[in-house]
């Protein structure tokens, strides 16, 4: 059984020996299944017997009539030496290898699905095992963090509860301001719904995308305080900020319609572009010519000299949150997959940095919890105290912040009974 020449292959020849036998094999009626092969290819290079079996649905296909005549094909396959050089010789002076290239994809093919017919048949199994590690992950967090992200959940739900009952309409200056008011409940709203987000993904165990949730949340407390500043923003500023909205659809209609072939979807009509367009040029002479260079030259307060396009950054160092960049930068690296996002997971232990996050886990919950809370107090302040006309406001103001107090008050207890 020793094929002797074939010891001169380059190991990266082993798929090519797959494919042959496989193809060998179909010849005379067998599909191998993956295991067979493998045993097969072993047996190649090794002076023992070949020990392997064929169910009866497999030899039920084959031409032959009697055991005799299949055993007697089956080794003239194995020790026809010449060939399976023949074979090896082909491929290595093919100019166009895509003939190999669609076998060694039927054989892929055929083995992905018998695995995936095993994976199927071990479904209940597999999940089962899944669902518990995943339970005992859930568990920890909850006997550990449980109490502070109960506490996370009441700010939020006591966020959602005071501005759904906070009628903005009945504030003295409301007609003035319409559209300064229905930016920042915008923005609150979904604050309170990325707010939500974090909450499941830490409940889970997954600080990384939880942490990743914030930035997106601190993109959304500095628009918010941007447009809250009587100075920089106000009702004009909100106005043109709520305008873009239309800039952006015109963007995501020209770029959708370079991708309807990949998407298997109609353009978008002509009209509708063609209304696109007015409806941006429109807005063009009372925003400025430069309002869609950038997505933040709606900010147009912003007085830059050295540049026309208005950046994110812009906005920051105009609303005064420049502590928090260091968070933003750190959290931007999750987002957007930068080489330490690779190495550095606040889902880790410090001992583990470096280590390849693949799942849940039950560490760095306080981290985003932490950040998310104190954002989204900020998102609430900018739009109840707009105008504070009543003691309401001030108590329910309040009240946020001292539900935030007990929440850094447990986290500190929590991390002082961990220390010991």
């Amino acid at each position: 059984m020793n094929m002797k020449k074939l010891n001169e292959l380059k190991p990266t020849d082993e798929l090519y020996i797959y494919v042959y036998l496989f193809e060998e094999f179909k010849k005379i009626g067998i599909i191998l299944k993956e295991q067979q092969l493998e045993t097969l290819n072993l047996g190649l290079f090794s002076k023992g017997t070949i020990d392997i079996e064929f169910s009866d649905e497999q030899l039920k296909n084959t031409i032959y009539n009697t055991e005799d005549d299949f055993k007697k094909d089956f080794c003239s396959i194995l020790k026809n030496e010449e060939n399976a050089i023949k074979f090896f010789q082909k491929i290595h002076n093919m100019e166009d290898d895509k003939e190999i290239r669609n076998k060694i994809n039927i054989l892929a093919d055929t083995f992905a699905q018998e695995r995936l017919e095993k994976i199927y048949k071990d479904v209940p199994e597999y999940f089962y095992k899944r669902q518990e590690e995943k339970i005992n992950v859930e568990q920890v967090i909850n006997n550990i963090w449980g109490h502070a992200l109960d506490l996370y959940e009441l700010l939020i739900n006591t966020t959602i509860e005071i501005t759904t009952n906070f009628n903005v309409s009945k504030l003295e200056n409301f007609d003035d301001n319409f559209n300064l008011y229905d930016a920042l409940g915008r923005l609150l709203g979904r604050g309170c719904l990325i707010s939500n987000e974090i909450l499941v993904l830490l409940k889970n165990g997954f600080a990384d995308g939880a942490n990743a949730r914030c930035r997106t949340l601190y993109e959304t407390m500095v628009i918010s305080t941007f447009l809250a500043d009587k100075k920089l923003g106000g009702e004009d500023v909100s106005k043109s900020y709520l305008d873009y909205s239309i800039v952006n659809e015109k963007k995501e209609a020209n770029l959708f319609n370079q991708f309807v072939a990949v998407l298997d979807e109609q353009k978008i009509d002509k009209s509708e572009l063609l209304e696109l367009n007015e409806d941006v040029e429109y807005l063009k002479k009372e925003y400025g010519d430069n309002l869609e260079k950038s997505d933040y030259n709606w900010a147009y307060t912003i007085k830059n000299t050295e540049k026309h396009n208005i950046s994110f950054t812009d906005l920051v160092k105009n609303v005064d949150f420049p502590q928090k960049r260091l968070f933003y930068k750190s959290a931007s690296n999750q987002i957007h997959t930068s080489s330490s996002s690779l190495y550095n997971h606040i889902a880790l232990p410090n001992e583990q940095t470096g280590q390849i996050l693949l799942g849940a886990s039950s560490y760095g919950i306080a981290s985003p919890c932490f950040i998310a809370s104190g954002f989204l107090n900020i998102i609430s302040l900018n739009l109840l105290f707009q105008e504070m006309q009543t003691i309401e406001q001030q108590i329910q103001m309040s009240l946020l912040f001292k539900i935030r107090e007990d929440l850094l008050d447990t986290f500190d207890q929590i991390e002082k009974a961990m220390e010991k």
